[in-house]
């Protein structure tokens, strides 16, 4: 008894140091601001000022496949792989972690959910706010890496927890997402734009996954 015991206050205290990091992270990595303009339970319209990418472009099967090849890429650029002034500049982590399909949409269609994934990706970090242009940030050094200003925009997202890789719940709420956009009386000027907020470790449950389209 005393044994199942302590096994079972083990793996407890292990879900509560696992919920704790999750946590941690989630409040110490920034996000970028946006000003909320409608919502209707976990949509919301947003406005976004000007943010500055830095991105890649990949070859990929899906949104998360590509989001895994990317990232050590875009990582590398701001862990300082890059030249500022006679040096290098550490760049602070933000979320979310961006990937969108790399293709241009009629401006008077509707974005409907594409069955085939495979593709070119744009995969990119927000950089943090404290840059207000492309001058101000380190050049990369592997030429791969894009800085890209993108000028403020309306986005409607869609908010839900659970693994981001799980390509089933994805497409469900990308659906959900991409039939209110229509009968609310917003036109699609973006393919989807999928978004990670969390690292691999946080638990499902704590996780911040969101999918947004660009509109008008």
């Amino acid at each position: 008894m005393n044994k199942t015991w302590i096994i079972t206050g083990v793996v407890l205290l292990g879900i509560l140091i696992w919920i704790a990091v999750g946590l941690y992270f989630k409040w110490i990595t920034p996000q970028p601001t946006y000003t909320i303009i409608d919502s209707d339970g976990s949509i919301e319209v947003r406005e976004y000022t000007t943010q500055l990418y830095a991105e890649v472009e990949v070859i990929a099967d899906n949104f998360s496949e590509a989001s895994s090849r990317g990232f050590m890429q875009v990582a590398d650029y701001i862990f300082g792989n890059n030249t500022q002034g006679v040096g290098s500049e550490k760049i602070a982590m933000t979320s979310p972690v961006i990937a969108q399909k790399s293709e241009k949409i009629a401006m008077t269609s509707p974005v409907l959910s594409q069955k085939d994934e495979s593709g070119t990706y744009k995969v990119a970090f927000i950089m943090p706010e404290k840059y207000k242009n492309i001058e101000a940030l380190p050049m990369p050094n592997n030429d791969r890496v894009n800085l890209r200003s993108v000028t403020g925009r309306k986005i409607v997202a869609i908010r839900f927890p659970g693994f981001f890789g799980n390509l089933g719940q994805t497409k469900k709420q990308e659906k959900k997402l991409l039939e209110w956009i229509e009968s609310n009386g917003y036109t699609s000027i973006s393919s989807p734009i999928y978004a990670g907020y969390d690292p691999p470790s946080t638990p499902p449950f704590l996780r911040r996954n969101e999918i947004m389209v660009e509109v008008k």
